[in-house]
């Protein structure tokens, strides 16, 4: 790194179903989802942000990855329909300058079960079918992130015949294969690249469609491991066992993304105790607080971005004329 260079922070937000995850609860796979996350998590983490600034002034504006797939379509008859049916909060966020992307799970119905789809003609339909619904309601997401951090070169190929710019499903260093999730990374890079068509984890100089924006991975020891483990930035992980890996990696990369779920907010205080996630929204607010002190703190000029701004500063940087 440069010393003193810019840090642009991208902080995002993946707006799937509450219990989207089974350790946080026993609701994990429910057959009717509660969306608190999305309907009224989004107002309360907009007040939380809305006093933090960067060093030009300027106030938060994260990205918001909206589920549209066929698990939303199971449950609503549209895949698109969580774009229509909050159309106005998504209309506002745009207005203020946030950005609406694009979080589909590539998933196939096995009686009550949703497996991954590893189906190439499914996958593209999948892919295909729902961004022309999406289009439907007057939204254009310039970047995806796929749902489980599944990836693969045929995902790559559509989703940049279908014109998207970005994607940020990379998780660097991770590989996983089990009942819940099925994807590998180890070998990808922690910087923006462009993905080669063979492998999409490494980069090739002679794409330049779509960017490959990988999420900021840390090494953090939860309460319930054995040693530290590899995992993506996560603002709603606990302070204590953020900070000390978070400022090493505010010292040295260009670029910080973050992920996390509103529906993790809105469990609130009288949820168990987790070894790992905080429930509260000053948790949340103690982790941007440090990652602006530590910036003011070295000296070091950040600016909050969303993912297309990331996307086209990093390219400018990729390629200086």
């Amino acid at each position: 790194m440069i010393p003193n260079s810019p840090l642009l922070i991208a902080i995002t937000f993946d707006l799937d179903p509450d219990h989207y995850d089974s350790s946080t609860s026993s609701q994990y796979k429910e057959n009717t989802p509660s969306w608190k996350g999305l309907e009224q998590g989004i107002p309360v983490i907009l007040e939380a942000l809305k006093n933090f600034q960067d060093t030009k002034g300027d106030s938060v504006k994260a990205t918001w990855f909206v589920r549209a797939d066929n698990q939303i379509k199971d449950l609503y008859r549209n895949s698109a329909a969580m774009f229509d049916k909050h159309r106005k909060m998504f209309e506002k966020l745009d207005n203020l300058g946030h950005e609406i992307s694009w979080h589909p799970h590539l998933s196939k119905k096995e009686g009550k079960e949703w497996l991954q789809e590893d189906n190439e003609e499914n996958i593209v339909l999948q892919l295909k079918n729902t961004y022309k619904e999406i289009l439907n309601y007057n939204f254009n997401p310039k970047c995806i992130r796929i749902g489980g951090n599944y990836f693969s070169p045929i995902i790559l190929k559509t989703i940049s015949e279908l014109g998207l710019l970005y994607d940020s499903t990379a998780m660097p260093g991770r590989k996983r294969d089990d009942n819940d999730r099925n994807f590998n990374w180890h070998c990808a890079m922690q910087s923006p690249y462009y993905p080669s068509e063979i492998d999409y984890r490494i980069p090739d100089s002679q794409q330049d469609n779509l960017l490959e924006i990988p999420l900021s991975m840390l090494p953090i020891k939860a309460e319930y491991d054995v040693e530290h483990y590899s995992r993506y930035v996560d603002l709603t992980f606990h302070n204590l066992l953020l900070n000390k890996p978070l400022e090493i990696l505010l010292a040295h990369q260009p670029y910080l993304v973050t992920v996390s779920h509103p529906g993790v907010l809105m469990y609130g205080a009288k949820q168990k105790e987790h070894g790992l996630l905080n429930f509260t929204i000053k948790n949340l607010q103690k982790n941007v607080s440090h990652i602006i002190n530590y910036c003011n703190y070295i000296r070091r000029p950040f600016y909050f971005v969303t993912m297309s701004t990331l996307g086209k500063k990093a390219k400018k940087r990729m390629h200086p004329k």
